[in-house]
Protein backbone atom coordinates (compact mmCIF):
# COMPACT_ATOMS: atom_id res chain seq x y z
CA UNK A 1 0.00 0.00 0.00
CA UNK A 2 1.66 3.22 -0.95
CA UNK A 3 2.21 5.79 1.75
CA UNK A 4 -0.96 8.37 0.57
CA UNK A 5 -3.38 5.54 0.67
CA UNK A 6 -2.05 4.63 4.47
CA UNK A 7 -2.73 8.23 5.35
CA UNK A 8 -6.25 8.52 4.06
CA UNK A 9 -6.86 5.17 5.49
CA UNK A 10 -5.83 6.78 9.37
CA UNK A 11 -7.28 9.38 8.65
CA UNK A 12 -11.29 7.21 8.06
CA UNK A 13 -10.70 5.75 10.96
CA UNK A 14 -9.52 8.46 13.37
CA UNK A 15 -12.38 10.83 12.00
CA UNK A 16 -15.17 7.98 12.21
CA UNK A 17 -13.99 6.76 15.72
CA UNK A 18 -14.20 10.99 16.79
CA UNK A 19 -17.80 11.04 14.86
CA UNK A 20 -19.08 8.02 17.38
CA UNK A 21 -19.09 5.08 14.77
CA UNK A 22 -16.40 2.40 13.87
CA UNK A 23 -15.59 1.50 10.32
CA UNK A 24 -15.70 -2.24 9.75
CA UNK A 25 -12.37 -3.40 8.27
CA UNK A 26 -14.61 -4.59 4.85
CA UNK A 27 -15.03 -0.82 4.44
CA UNK A 28 -11.07 -0.64 3.32
CA UNK A 29 -10.86 -4.53 1.98
CA UNK A 30 -13.26 -6.48 -0.02
CA UNK A 31 -13.95 -10.00 1.48
CA UNK A 32 -11.32 -11.50 -1.49
CA UNK A 33 -8.67 -9.17 0.28
CA UNK A 34 -9.55 -10.77 4.12
CA UNK A 35 -9.96 -14.11 2.52
CA UNK A 36 -6.13 -13.88 1.16
CA UNK A 37 -4.84 -12.62 3.91
CA UNK A 38 -3.04 -15.01 6.95
CA UNK A 39 -6.15 -14.04 9.04
CA UNK A 40 -8.70 -16.46 6.94
CA UNK A 41 -7.64 -19.78 5.15
CA UNK A 42 -10.83 -21.17 4.51
CA UNK A 43 -12.22 -22.08 0.95
CA UNK A 44 -13.99 -19.72 -0.57
CA UNK A 45 -17.77 -21.96 -1.70
CA UNK A 46 -19.19 -20.69 -4.68
CA UNK A 47 -22.62 -21.42 -5.59
CA UNK A 48 -25.24 -20.29 -8.46
CA UNK A 49 -27.33 -17.36 -8.13
CA UNK A 50 -31.24 -18.73 -8.41
CA UNK A 51 -32.73 -17.56 -12.07
CA UNK A 52 -29.30 -15.95 -12.81
CA UNK A 53 -27.41 -19.70 -13.22
CA UNK A 54 -24.43 -19.88 -15.19
CA UNK A 55 -24.00 -16.33 -15.42
CA UNK A 56 -23.58 -15.35 -11.73
CA UNK A 57 -22.46 -17.13 -8.59
CA UNK A 58 -21.78 -15.69 -5.08
CA UNK A 59 -20.00 -16.94 -2.14
CA UNK A 60 -19.67 -18.05 1.36
CA UNK A 61 -17.95 -14.78 2.17
CA UNK A 62 -20.27 -12.14 0.48
CA UNK A 63 -18.82 -12.06 -2.89
CA UNK A 64 -20.20 -12.25 -6.60
CA UNK A 65 -19.10 -12.95 -9.49
CA UNK A 66 -19.80 -12.80 -12.87
CA UNK A 67 -18.72 -16.25 -15.10
CA UNK A 68 -17.48 -16.29 -18.60
CA UNK A 69 -19.97 -16.25 -20.97
CA UNK A 70 -20.65 -15.58 -24.40
CA UNK A 71 -23.29 -13.67 -25.70
CA UNK A 72 -24.81 -12.78 -29.58
CA UNK A 73 -24.85 -9.07 -29.99
CA UNK A 74 -27.42 -8.54 -32.92
CA UNK A 75 -26.61 -5.01 -33.42
CA UNK A 76 -22.74 -6.04 -34.08
CA UNK A 77 -23.86 -9.02 -35.75
CA UNK A 78 -20.95 -11.04 -33.70
CA UNK A 79 -20.47 -12.56 -30.73
CA UNK A 80 -19.11 -11.32 -27.27
CA UNK A 81 -17.06 -13.18 -24.81
CA UNK A 82 -17.56 -11.60 -21.00
CA UNK A 83 -14.93 -12.54 -18.97
CA UNK A 84 -15.93 -13.91 -15.21
CA UNK A 85 -14.84 -11.50 -12.44
CA UNK A 86 -15.80 -10.72 -9.02
CA UNK A 87 -17.77 -7.98 -9.21
CA UNK A 88 -17.87 -4.77 -6.74
CA UNK A 89 -20.32 -4.01 -5.15
CA UNK A 90 -22.20 -0.50 -4.66
CA UNK A 91 -23.48 1.20 -1.54
CA UNK A 92 -26.92 1.43 -1.28
CA UNK A 93 -28.58 4.61 0.32
CA UNK A 94 -29.48 2.14 3.73
CA UNK A 95 -25.65 1.11 4.40
CA UNK A 96 -26.35 -2.31 2.63
CA UNK A 97 -24.14 -3.02 -0.21
CA UNK A 98 -25.31 -4.21 -3.86
CA UNK A 99 -24.80 -5.60 -7.11
CA UNK A 100 -26.76 -5.10 -10.25
CA UNK A 101 -27.57 -8.68 -11.83
CA UNK A 102 -28.47 -8.83 -15.83
CA UNK A 103 -30.05 -11.44 -17.79
CA UNK A 104 -31.67 -10.62 -20.85
CA UNK A 105 -30.99 -6.91 -21.17
CA UNK A 106 -33.28 -6.61 -17.77
CA UNK A 107 -30.89 -5.41 -14.93
CA UNK A 108 -32.08 -6.04 -11.44
CA UNK A 109 -30.21 -4.26 -8.41
CA UNK A 110 -30.07 -7.17 -5.63
CA UNK A 111 -28.93 -6.64 -1.61
CA UNK A 112 -25.59 -9.36 -1.20
CA UNK A 113 -27.15 -9.98 2.27
CA UNK A 114 -30.35 -11.33 0.94
CA UNK A 115 -28.46 -13.26 -2.28
CA UNK A 116 -26.42 -15.26 0.41
CA UNK A 117 -29.62 -16.09 2.46
CA UNK A 118 -31.41 -17.17 -0.45
CA UNK A 119 -28.39 -19.53 -1.59
CA UNK A 120 -27.04 -20.64 1.51
CA UNK A 121 -29.48 -20.65 4.11
CA UNK A 122 -32.56 -21.16 1.79
CA UNK A 123 -34.36 -18.50 2.36
CA UNK A 124 -37.59 -17.48 0.40
CA UNK A 125 -38.27 -13.52 -0.08
CA UNK A 126 -41.58 -12.52 1.54
CA UNK A 127 -41.48 -9.17 2.41
CA UNK A 128 -41.81 -8.38 5.89
CA UNK A 129 -42.28 -11.56 7.62
CA UNK A 130 -38.77 -12.93 7.49
CA UNK A 131 -35.99 -10.97 7.16
CA UNK A 132 -32.24 -11.18 6.91
CA UNK A 133 -30.27 -10.37 10.09
CA UNK A 134 -26.30 -9.25 10.26
CA UNK A 135 -25.35 -10.94 13.42
CA UNK A 136 -22.92 -8.51 14.20
CA UNK A 137 -24.81 -5.46 13.38
CA UNK A 138 -22.14 -4.49 10.59
CA UNK A 139 -24.75 -3.90 7.63
CA UNK A 140 -21.15 -4.52 5.24
CA UNK A 141 -20.27 -7.85 6.79
CA UNK A 142 -22.15 -10.60 4.02
CA UNK A 143 -20.31 -13.52 5.54
CA UNK A 144 -22.60 -16.65 5.59
CA UNK A 145 -21.97 -16.94 8.89
CA UNK A 146 -22.76 -13.50 10.17
CA UNK A 147 -26.09 -13.63 8.88
CA UNK A 148 -29.22 -15.07 10.10
CA UNK A 149 -33.11 -15.59 9.19
CA UNK A 150 -35.37 -14.39 11.95
CA UNK A 151 -38.90 -12.80 11.94
CA UNK A 152 -39.39 -9.14 11.73
CA UNK A 153 -40.92 -8.81 15.41
CA UNK A 154 -37.15 -10.25 16.25
CA UNK A 155 -35.36 -7.72 14.18
CA UNK A 156 -37.31 -5.03 16.00
CA UNK A 157 -36.85 -6.58 19.18
CA UNK A 158 -32.84 -6.55 18.88
CA UNK A 159 -32.67 -3.18 17.13
CA UNK A 160 -34.13 -1.99 20.19
CA UNK A 161 -31.59 -3.58 22.55
CA UNK A 162 -29.18 -2.46 20.69
CA UNK A 163 -30.16 1.22 21.16
CA UNK A 164 -30.91 0.68 24.88
CA UNK A 165 -34.94 1.17 24.69
CA UNK A 166 -37.61 -0.93 25.89
CA UNK A 167 -40.09 -2.09 24.01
Amino acid sequence: MCKKSCILILWLAFSGAVMGFTIPPTFFFNNSELKNSNMNTQKEIWKDIPNYEGLYQVSDLGNIKSLRRVTWMERNKCNRTHVGRVLKPQWSNSGYLHVRLSKENKVKILRIHQIVAVVFLNHIINGHVLVVDHINNIKTDNRLENIQVITSKENIMKYHKLKGKNV
